[in-house]
């Protein structure tokens, strides 16, 4: 005669721990009056000092299931796995709306004693957490604000990315910023787990030192400007002055390896604004969505460039080169290297 479910806990409702034979599709373990089975159970028994008895059964949410521990949840579906969450990390999981808006958690928790900070992937997510930083829990539709460069940003744009001649440009590849030299530590622990590879500086301004990312240096000249018309001259300059171009060259050739980048600048607006303005034109997206991308610098970093600054740069390239190809061509970026800008930035 099999013992059922319901028999066995009548009699095992103080126990921690039973193991219940119910019928041949039932079977379970139930610890503290919780049943703990499957992949929960596997990661939960190696676990459980820190994880604690179960205080729930299995939960059903958004793309899987959860099951509440004493210290910790555990999360589990075919697609990401099972995964532990706990401390900071989990009340920032849980007051972003968890699986609604990050997706479940992915593997375990990565932690960096060098930057004192740790963090959580998500399947359409991540959590980062510092004690010096706080917590910041961004669904993988935005670009994660740093401390201490408030103009950094996706150089694709938000969502699924700007419209660009045969797709949407790809998100989480080109990044832009305003001077890097001042982040705080979990800056610098983000943009490791981000994968950016090289910081690219197009101003004096010193990038800082992160295990893993490369420096170089494409300086773009800046001439001291205040007035519109100074700094129309300013950004006209970025097309005829030779020097100007060789930079804006190396950068787009560095971008299309295809490995992450950041390019910062001081403000990341001027010479920031005009290599993500010429990359985002080469693709194909619109005069409208470049513009706007262009100016959102001013939500970002506070109020500091205008629609004629951009303008006066693209009237330059229209009428001294024709194409923005040309004027590429110009910069030194060959018919090769925009075929693998393409092949590498749009979906």
């Amino acid at each position: 005669m099999l013992i059922t479910r319901r028999s066995m806990m009548a009699g095992v409702a103080g126990a921690a721990f039973v193991s219940v034979v119910a019928s041949p599709v039932a079977e379970a373990d139930v610890y503290g009056g919780h049943d703990v089975t499957g992949k929960i159970l596997d990661l939960w028994l190696p676990n459980r000092s820190l994880v604690g008895l179960p205080i729930s059964d299995v939960i059903p949410v958004t793309g899987g299931q959860l099951q509440r521990f004493a210290n910790a949840d555990i999360y589990y579906s075919s697609a990401a796995g099972a995964s532990i969450i706990t401390g900071k990390i989990k009340t920032a999981y849980d007051g972003a709306k968890g699986p609604s808006a990050l997706g479940l958690p992915i593997g375990v928790e990565a932690v960096s004693s060098t930057y004192s900070s740790r963090s959580q992937a998500c399947l359409a997510g991540r959590i980062w957490y510092s004690s010096s930083d706080g917590a910041k829990a961004v669904p993988a539709s935005k670009t994660v604000r740093l401390k201490g460069a408030k103009n950094f940003r996706d150089v694709a744009g938000e969502g699924s990315g700007i419209a660009v001649d045969g797709g949407r440009m790809r998100r989480n590849m080109v990044y832009r910023s305003s001077a890097l030299g001042s982040i705080s530590k979990m800056d610098k622990y983000i943009l490791q787990t981000l994968g950016i590879k090289t910081i690219i500086a197009l101003s004096p301004a010193s990038p800082p030192t992160i295990s893993g990312i490369a420096r170089v240096r494409y300086g773009i000249s800046n001439p001291s400007s205040s007035t519109l018309a100074e700094k129309q001259r300013m950004y006209r300059g970025y097309v005829t002055n030779s020097s100007n171009r060789s930079s804006v060259g190396k950068a787009l050739k560095l971008i299309a390896q295809g490995q992450p980048v950041v390019f910062q600048c001081l403000r990341g607006w001027d010479r920031s604004g005009w290599v993500a303005a010429v990359l985002q034109d080469l693709l194909g997206a619109s005069s409208s969505d470049i513009r706007a991308e262009f100016l959102k610098s001013n939500s970002y970093n506070g109020p500091g460039v205008r629609r004629e600054y951009l303008d006066a740069a693209l009237s330059q390239m229209k009428s001294q080169y024709g194409t923005v190809e040309k004027y590429v061509s110009a910069c030194g970026v060959d018919s090769a290297t925009r075929a693998a800008l393409r092949k590498k930035l749009i979906d």
